[in-house]
């Protein structure tokens, strides 16, 4: 993984075009949602809304977040999430939901480049491969279920 850092700026030196643009840009794009709930799950679900557009710049990296309350129906019962580009699992983040009706937060990122233009990542998820239950995927205003989407520099 080549990065490609900054310089040391000194009194008197010119700041160039190409210094600025090894700079993180920041965010570039972020949804959240507190009114997510999708209850039963077994099997993998799209999380309604939870998708993030942004312009992707080719040659930089991008740090991919998710943050999400899940909770089990069985104590101990695994969530999944994945963080995915279309069909294409770019993470997949699992968690042990916790007791049964009391739940648990998830979190998870990913660093990814993409070719230029118009990007869009969406979240999903699913009671994990062995476990019992159903697993609700829930938001409320002290619990937002998240994506964020920032620009960390060039690759």
């Amino acid at each position: 993984m080549a990065i490609s850092p900054n310089d040391i700026f000194t009194t008197g030196q010119v700041l160039t075009a190409q210094e600025c643009n090894n700079f993180p840009f920041g965010v570039v794009g972020y949804t959240q949602s507190t009114t997510l709930l999708q209850a039963g799950v077994t099997s993998e679900v799209d999380l309604t809304g939870m998708s993030v557009t942004f312009t992707a710049i080719a040659n930089r990296y991008y740090k991919i977040s998710a943050y999400m309350y899940v909770i089990p129906t069985a104590t101990n019962a695994c969530a999944q999430v994945n963080i995915k580009q279309g069909a294409t699992n770019l993470q997949i983040i699992f968690t042990n939901a916790g007791v049964a009706a009391a739940g648990a937060v998830m979190t998870g990122y990913v660093v990814k480049t993409f070719t230029a233009g118009s990007t869009t990542l969406k979240l999903s998820g699913a009671l994990a491969a062995g476990s019992t239950g159903t697993m609700t995927f829930n938001a409320g205003a002290t619990l937002p279920v998240s994506i964020l989407v920032e620009d960390m520099g060039p690759a």
